[in-house]
């Protein structure tokens, strides 16, 4: 069975949160298929708690239902059609070095402001996939070496990438991700939307596509694994602004 997934979503005030699950419904189908499983990781920043507040029946929407499958898995997100999308948690942190981590499939706690050693070290101790996350300018000079010494430091399965709409058609794939990439670490995919209210409908434009997975993967461990293996088991898919898309944003 097809998943797919964008690995970098954020929730914010901003959006309508029922337009904005039904963009990433929407997005993920016209990339993956109406059969596809459509999946979303949460990458909240210090201020949105989305997540916890779903589990915690916090939150009602009108035209959705929201289901918790097991403890340690997504929230299933039921449309009024019968169409489901599933929310995995997940976290944004930003360490002393103003470099941008994420921390996928688990609702952590690591504050902000640490060392990136610390905060890599606290992501995988709970449970979650550490992400070093692209964004312009942040893989360069100082902390571009910052990012060479965490690829020499840490395993594949300890820390992973995620390319995202900031790098827009046309700008060439990092050298340090390329080199990553061959070095068998995985490359993910998020569509990183910002907290303008017209970017909800970004959410699902850029994803990985599994075209052969076992539903169990519902699961936050088993999902953990499925994005470590992204380079042997998925592609990219989707699209990113264009060069004045991108300068506007």
């Amino acid at each position: 069975m097809p998943i797919i997934c964008d690995c970098h979503v954020h929730l914010y005030p901003a959006y309508d949160l029922e337009t904005a699950l039904r963009a990433a419904l929407e997005n993920l189908s016209t990339l993956a298929g109406a059969e596809a499983i459509k999946v979303i990781c949460l990458t909240e920043r210090f201020d949105c708690h989305y997540f916890k507040q779903i589990k915690q029946e916090e939150l009602k929407v009108e035209n959705l239902k929201f289901n918790l499958i097991n403890e340690d898995g997504p929230v299933e997100v039921e449309f009024i059609d019968s169409e489901k999308l599933y929310i995995f948690a997940g976290r944004q942190i930003v360490t002393k070095e103003r470099l941008e981590l994420l921390a996928l499939t688990k609702d952590v706690d690591v504050p902000d402001g640490l060392p990136y050693e610390s905060a890599i070290k606290q992501i995988n101790q709970q449970g979650a996939l550490a992400v070093v996350n692209w964004a312009p300018g942040k893989w360069f000079g100082r902390r571009g070496e910052l990012i060479k010494q965490i690829f020499n430091n840490y395993a594949s399965a300890e820390i992973a990438i995620c390319d995202t709409t900031l790098r827009f058609a046309g700008w060439t794939k990092p050298t340090l991700m390329q080199q990553a990439f061959s070095d068998g670490r995985a490359v993910l995919a998020g569509s990183d939307p910002f907290p303008l209210n017209n970017e909800y409908s970004r959410i699902g434009s850029y994803a990985l596509l599994y075209h052969s997975a076992d539903a169990q993967c519902l699961l936050a461990d088993k999902f953990k694994t499925l994005l470590i293996d992204a380079n042997r088991c998925a592609i990219t898919v989707g699209s990113r602004p264009g060069v004045l898309n991108f300068a506007l944003r």
